[in-house]
């Protein structure tokens, strides 16, 4: 699940699945909206951490993320642009 369909699940486009969820928003005046993921890459990282580990974690301080999480964070608190590194394919470029 990417995070633009959670956000229509939360917006209501899926709405047998999002009613509780949409009531604790209403209760705390938020709103979701997607963002790409090159935009928000704390968010993405968080979601790739979770999707390798076993059990949920729940960080209430940014000394507590995983190191490359905790990365984007600090870039991205700063104001400060972050870039995807991706390593070349054999046989291409």
């Amino acid at each position: 699940m990417d995070s633009k369909m959670v956000g229509d699940m939360i917006n209501g486009i899926c709405q047998h699945w999002t009613d509780e969820i949409q009531n604790n928003l209403k209760d705390l005046n938020a709103t979701v909206v997607h963002c790409f993921r090159k935009v928000n890459t704390t968010a993405d990282s968080l979601a790739k951490y979770d999707a390798i580990e076993d059990s949920s974690m729940i960080f209430t301080n940014s000394a507590q993320m995983p190191s490359m999480t905790r990365g984007n964070y600090l870039m991205e608190k700063n104001g400060m642009i972050n870039f995807r590194i991706r390593s070349k394919r054999k046989g291409i470029g």
